[in-house]
């Protein structure tokens, strides 16, 4: 089940001031790296057999699985 916006809520408390905030979280930020594909920092990409790969298969890998993409 995925979380929808209203779902959670930031609360920030100030002792040294008087003050307490409940502001609804803002949505993520995507890197847009191809016509098809967004990125933001909470993506990960596995990659199967990854401790045997060369560096020329994980470039090899991610171009391919990922088209449009340029290592």
């Amino acid at each position: 089940m995925k979380a929808e916006q209203g779902d959670h809520k930031n609360i920030f408390l100030n002792l040294a001031v008087p003050i307490m905030s409940a502001p609804e979280p803002a949505d993520e930020i995507k890197t847009k790296l191809t016509k098809d594909l967004s990125v933001s920092i909470w993506d990960r990409w596995n990659m199967d057999g990854s401790d045997k790969m060369t560096l020329k298969d994980v470039i090899s890998h991610i171009e391919t699985t990922y088209v449009g993409l340029e290592v």
